[in-house]
């Protein structure tokens, strides 16, 4: 019996929208994109050309095609609840940008919305796919570091950002942007039983009002410490992962693991 193929429309078509989603979509064996939505219109015209979709200007005449199963939500986050508040009001399913809100009201919202329609919510998050940090779960599992007490995730670099993720009334800053991926390895690595969260935001380079420099520091009741560096104003990177476990060690250098146990 031939599968039926998930029809999907995609909200936003800014560098995210446009390379991952809509690319992904197309190419997909079990979807298929039929639509997008943007405000630019040279972008619309570009997604008609590339993938022979529809397009709208309007994100809700989108939403109203009636033979549309779910969505991509790929727009700025300030925009999120908003729009995924709609789709629910047709019965469609959802899969959302990270991070999924602006803040745990506008989550909780979005969620109940989804049990009460009794449709799929699904957030992106990609790096849980990924090689690395399925290879990094495998070597935990398997016992070798013994039990993990202390893991650091780093990511650095030096770069004066100017789009919309570098304005706090956009959902902008690096606690949301790259920080929505390190807090969901790091809480998949020490676990969820949170006691207690620290968390210092600075901003040094960029033009915007939002932070680049971002530190976490998360304790679980089981005394592992999580930490995670972000910082966006910095000619120096010291370190990509560290994995500490009663028996071992484990660092992460490019695309190399290094384990002494």
């Amino acid at each position: 019996m031939r599968r039926k193929k998930l029809k999907f429309g995609v909200i936003g078509l800014g560098r995210i929208g446009w390379q991952f989603h809509c690319k992904t979509l197309a190419k997909h064996h079990h979807c298929k994109l039929i639509a997008v939505a943007d405000p630019e219109e040279q972008r619309c015209k570009e997604a008609a050309d590339t993938y022979r979709c529809a397009t709208f200007h309007n994100y809700q005449d989108l939403l109203d095609l009636p033979d549309l199963d779910a969505v991509t939500i790929a727009a700025p986050t300030h925009l999120h609840k908003e729009m995924a508040l709609a789709a629910f009001r047709r019965n469609l399913h959802v899969y959302m940008e990270k991070p999924m809100a602006l803040n745990l009201d506008e989550a909780q919202s979005i969620a109940r919305a989804a049990k009460r329609r009794q449709r799929l919510l699904s957030i992106y998050q990609p790096h849980r796919a990924h090689a690395s940090s399925r290879h990094l779960k495998k070597i935990i599992d398997s016992g070798r570091l013994g039990q993990v007490y202390q893991v650091r995730f780093g990511r650095f670099n030096c770069v004066r950002r100017d789009d919309w993720q570098s304005l706090q009334r956009y959902g902008g800053g690096m606690l949301n942007n790259y920080g929505a991926h390190y807090l969901d390895l790091l809480l998949q690595t020490i676990g969820y039983d949170v006691r207690r969260v620290f968390c210092q935001l600075r901003r040094v380079l960029s033009l915007g009002d939002a932070e680049d420099v971002v530190r976490i520091v998360v304790e679980t009741r089981s005394g592992a410490l999580g930490e995670i560096d972000i910082n966006q104003a910095s000619t120096h990177s010291p370190f990509e992962l560290e994995v500490v476990g009663t028996r071992g060690t484990l660092v992460k250098e490019g695309q190399t693991f290094r384990l002494r146990y």
